[in-house]
């Protein structure tokens, strides 16, 4: 639950289809930038969790597999301490984020990322909800286009590795999973 619009843009929820195809993929354990009311695994990083109230301070769980879409706000942090995560606590992270090649974080993402892959279609966020659950912005959903990227443990200790950009039709490998034809 948000408080404010403000607040409500950096808290936009991943949408579920994307996030099963991902999981069928990763078998997540943890939910790294979540709250109490959108924590995607049983295990999440951010208020109301338990001993990881700030993901960006703590000590991620060791050697577990981590989902990870915070705000797009402020997004540097998240790519280091993703990258934190893989190299020294021998983690999987994906990180679901913005394409946005001409930043600083998409260059350190792309250092040390196994894969980069690109959104299409560009998957439909679910707006956060207020107290009485409705819609807590009135803008849509983001109109840029999404990346995912994957940091293992070899790949964020060794940067530079040639780390592979790929398109990704998501749906596409979703309809696979559930057995449905296109």
């Amino acid at each position: 639950m948000v408080t404010t619009e403000r607040a409500a843009r950096q808290e936009w929820r991943t949408p579920p289809d994307l996030f099963e195809v991902l999981d069928q993929e990763f078998e997540f354990h943890i939910d790294a930038a979540a709250t109490k009311e959108n924590a995607l695994c049983a295990v999440w990083y951010g208020p109301g969790s338990e001993g990881h109230e700030d993901a960006l301070s703590c000590e991620w769980i060791y050697s577990m597999t981590h989902f990870c879409n915070p705000g797009f706000g402020n997004f540097l942090p998240w790519v280091e301490a993703c990258i934190r995560a893989a190299s020294e606590r021998r983690c999987t992270v994906v990180l679901v984020g913005l394409v946005a090649p001409s930043t600083k974080w998409w260059t350190l993402a792309e250092q040390h990322a196994a894969q980069i892959r690109l959104c299409a279609p560009r998957p439909q966020f679910l707006p956060p909800v207020d107290a009485n659950g409705r819609a807590a912005v009135k803008q849509s959903s983001n109109p840029r286009e999404i990346a995912v990227f994957v940091f293992t443990p070899d790949s964020a200790r060794h940067p530079g590795g040639g780390c592979r950009v790929r398109q990704w039709r998501w749906k596409d490998e979703l309809a696979h999973l559930r057995g449905e034809e296109h």
